[in-house]
């Protein structure tokens, strides 16, 4: 988007547009970034890639550091935090060291869906949300009291 000022004035009252911070719901805070191809995936070019993996590193770490404390985190990214190795990224670090609970994230559909990362990983646990592979139905991906 263009301006967060004009897509947050576009939205519905029920409505958030998570950009360098986060929306804190029954307790739980939503925090994340678009993300990014990261160093480790086929294809990505430190020429054309680096400065905007970095950028979504940082934006990650404010949406994360604007959590309030003592509330569970809930990650969210549009590009996997894995690449097709399953190896784990910066991003997987931020989650970890500010103790995100659940990570969803999407970007992969298709046969791509089939090398993607989905379980826990040092204590978070990361699930594929792209739309066609979840039948293009709602996913429980935690439960509150």
């Amino acid at each position: 988007w263009n301006s967060l000022a004009k897509v947050r004035g576009m939205l519905d009252l029920s409505m958030f547009a998570v950009q360098n911070d986060c929306v804190v719901v029954n307790g739980m805070a939503f925090a994340g970034s678009r993300g990014w191809t990261i160093p480790e995936s086929v294809g990505f070019s430190p020429a054309e890639d680096e400065k905007i993996y970095e950028r979504e590193l940082a934006r990650l770490e404010l949406s994360l550091t604007s959590v309030p404390s003592g509330v569970s985190v809930v990650g969210m990214l549009h590009y996997p935090p894995f690449n097709e190795r399953r190896a784990p990224s910066a991003f997987c670090a931020l989650f970890e060291r500010f103790g995100a609970r659940e990570v969803v994230y999407g970007h992969l559909h298709g046969k791509a869906c089939k090398n993607a990362f989905e379980g826990v990983h040092n204590g978070v646990n990361y699930t594929l949300c792209s739309a066609d592979h979840i039948g293009f139905s709602p996913k429980l991906i935690l439960e509150t009291e």
